[in-house]
């Protein structure tokens, strides 16, 4: 039975019993996490005292897991792993081995949230290895798709292929259309960061078709959002600003508040685009103003940073580097490396158009180790770029040009990689056919 959350919380009212109040919650906590999940976190602290008074130490683990949850929702990720430690401790000690699998699986998301991809695979490998032994295919489909997250962000675009298609196919073996409608959705993301926009689209299509045929409207709201971004790279300003209006009036209506946010923001750099600044920063400050008032500075801080680009295209630099430290600012507290290095990245290009060399090499040095650290092309091709105005500005030609080779070398290499995969995909797809054709 699908509960509503209103009848959830009569279930809530209603328990006689601890275990009954405790099962309540716990179906409350679920349904909460992703559209409340701040009242899902005071909820986390009623199921603690219960669960603690009543000595269940398997709804104790199980409210250190939603709580975790709870917290990667309003962007604590630090918090959130202490939280996953903990319910890993106690699963660990009751042998709670399926409960481990799913802590393990959220453990990896909250380190890929917070872009160190190394442990997160360790940790969706130790959930994969763990269905596995389960022989919990939904376990290890969930795995996949993960796994292949963290191949999409390491830049490792072919390996992630191939994790969200086994994925998609384990899915479509158990029938279960949610699982993919999300290996569809992981695929297409391939396809966008390799520039195959295309591609991406025809992915992102049938996502939305997929989520359409389950009646998911967050799903279709996310399916819309991606298909605005594909827009915007193609060109169609008009339908990027259709898929992201809808994909935002959808999130509103689903309640949703951390992906409108989001919306939002995309929807303002749609009009940052069209140098329409005054509704772009509107749209800014109103991301900014939900995350705030959740507690999540998830896209508060790249809002932020789309204020700080405004601020700088209009000349008005002390705001702009103003803008762009509270934005590097958020992005520590997470852990994103990749926000914190494109945050770096801005401050040293606005100190560069002041002529402050010395704050420009500091900020440039940061982002650089960085870069290397999470191992982006496209992020070192974009620090040499300014390595080389700032170099030339202290009138060294010698090092602007070796930056300047640098940077050359860098989108060389993202060409190539790009080229390689997309020959690779096409075989593929070649031999497929052949074999489909030769049956």
């Amino acid at each position: 039975m699908n509960e509503t959350i209103e009848q959830l919380e009569q279930r809530v009212a209603a328990a006689q019993s601890a275990g009954e109040k405790i099962q309540a919650l716990r179906a409350l906590l679920i349904r909460l996490v992703h559209t409340d999940p701040q009242r899902a976190l005071a909820l986390c602290d009623e199921l603690g005292t219960i669960a603690s008074a009543s000595q269940d130490t398997t709804a104790i683990a199980a409210e250190h897991h939603s709580r975790g949850n709870c917290l990667i929702m309003l962007g604590r990720y630090h918090d959130a792993i202490q939280s996953f430690l903990k319910a890993i401790a106690l699963q660990e000690k009751l042998q709670l081995r399926s409960a481990l699998a799913a802590t393990l699986s959220n453990l990896g998301l909250t380190y890929t949230y917070m872009s160190n991809y190394a442990a997160a695979f360790g940790y969706f490998y130790q959930s994969l290895l763990l269905s596995r032994e389960l022989d919990d295919s939904e376990g290890v489909a969930a795995c996949l798709i993960n796994i292949g997250l963290v191949k999409l962000h390491s830049g490792d675009y072919e390996a992630s292929i191939e994790s969200y298609s086994e994925g998609l196919e384990l899915y479509r073996s158990l029938g279960d259309i949610m699982g993919q409608a999300k290996a569809i959705s992981g695929i297409g993301s391939v396809h966008r960061h390799l520039g195959d926009y295309a591609e991406a689209a025809l992915f992102f299509e049938q996502y939305k078709c997929l989520a359409e045929e389950l009646g998911n409207q967050r799903e279709i709201a996310t399916a819309l959002a991606l298909l605005g971004l594909i827009e915007e790279h193609i060109g169609d300003q008009a339908l990027a600003f259709d898929y992201h209006s809808k994909a935002c009036a959808l999130y509103r209506e689903v309640g949703d508040v951390l992906n409108e946010a989001c919306t939002l923001g995309n929807l303002g750099s749609l009009h940052f685009n069209r140098g329409e600044y005054e509704t772009a920063l509107q749209l800014y400050f109103s991301c900014i103003r939900i995350c705030t008032e959740i507690g999540s500075p998830n896209y508060g801080g790249t809002a932020l940073l789309g204020v700080a680009e405004i601020n700088f295209q209009q000349g008005q630099y002390s705001d702009a580097l103003e803008a762009a430290r509270q934005s590097l600012v958020s992005r520590e507290i997470i852990g994103d490396k990749w926000g914190t290095t494109r945050a770096y990245l801005f401050i040293a290009k606005v100190c560069t158009r002041l002529l402050d060399t010395r704050q420009a090499m500091h900020h440039l040095s940061s982002a650089l180790s960085l870069a290397e650290e999470i191992g982006s092309r496209t992020l070192l091709a974009d620090i040499h770029e300014v390595f080389v105005d700032v170099y030339k500005q202290q009138g060294n030609f010698q090092q602007a040009l070796y930056h300047h080779e640098l940077y050359h070398a860098s989108r060389e290499e993202i060409l190539r990689q790009q080229s390689e995969q997309k020959l690779i995909r096409q075989q593929r797809s070649y031999e497929a056919d052949k074999k489909q054709h030769n049956r």
